[in-house]
């Protein structure tokens, strides 16, 4: 897997703090956008457990939880409705896209895959930001 796509956006190019669903949406969306977001927290519990008892997990396995990780934090914005929630959830979004940084520099992996990752925080970072300075 190419890090590349890691952290492109899947559906348009709004950044994922905006990607809130309403208050009065329907009761079975609500529920199809919980299940989502379970199974990948499920699905990155996992992925995570298996790193961390593997010592032979290369750039692929760590795209692969990079990616995992992102697509579960989209799926947490789209369930808030509150700026707290918003700014809690992208922090801990940059938290975890800076240890993808961190294994990248550590492993020593070829460096355009280091410079996707840093370039990905400092995304992150952007959206964090402009959170943070909405009313």
């Amino acid at each position: 897997m190419v890090i590349a796509i890691i952290f492109q956006g899947v559906v348009s190019n709004r950044s994922i703090a905006q990607r809130q669903v309403p208050a009065e949406v329907d009761k079975e969306l609500r529920a199809l956008l919980v299940a989502r977001r379970d199974v990948l927290k499920d699905f990155v519990g996992a992925m995570q457990s298996e790193m961390d008892s593997s010592e032979a997990i290369g750039a692929g396995g760590i795209a692969q939880l990079a990616r995992a990780r992102y697509e579960f934090y989209k799926a947490e914005l789209e369930l808030t409705e509150s700026k707290k929630e918003r700014i809690e959830i992208l922090e801990r979004a940059l938290e975890a896209q800076s240890e993808v940084e961190e294994m990248f520099e550590v492993r020593q992996e070829p460096r355009g895959l280091g410079y996707h990752a840093k370039a990905e925080r400092i995304k992150i970072e952007i959206e964090l930001h402009k959170e943070k300075k909405k009313p």
